[in-house]
């Protein structure tokens, strides 16, 4: 006796097709998954190299502007000696003073200019949501 579509033979083949679906959007949603945090973690590596960037321009900063007013005050402490140790005292305080200078607008221009910390992720997760959006509309 042959069975009726709709019997038990046809819920057993739904049942297995309903699970292969399942397992094919887990491995779907794994993957996904997967590329999200490969980019999370380069993003991570890019803030790390940032901040390490401008740590270091931050001691260099410091550093030369600490030069600049040790020289400085050196150079007003032997204002009235002789004439030509000035110059070269205020040159050097001069040139300490320019590179701590061009040091703290490079840190201004590089906080100014990068984008928010893991924006490439936050874009990707929206837009993951968005076509989940419209697929479950469909």
């Amino acid at each position: 006796m042959a069975e009726q579509p709709g019997g038990q033979g046809a819920g057993a083949g739904s049942a297995r097709g309903l699970v292969a679906n399942a397992r094919r959007l887990l491995r779907i949603l794994l993957t996904i998954m997967s590329t999200r945090l490969e980019l999370f973690g380069v993003e991570v590596a890019e803030q790390g190299a940032r901040i390490g960037a401008l740590m270091a321009l931050g001691v260099l900063a410091l550093l030369f502007s600490i030069f600049a007013i040790a020289l400085f005050s050196f150079g007003i402490a032997v204002v009235f000696w002789d004439s030509h140790r000035l110059i070269a005292i205020f040159g050097m305080a001069g040139l300490y003073a320019l590179i701590t200078a061009v040091a703290c607008l490079m840190i201004r221009t590089r906080l100014q200019d990068h984008p928010a910390p893991f924006a490439a992720t936050v874009a990707e997760l929206k837009a993951d949501a968005a076509a989940i959006s419209r697929s479950a509309a469909n």
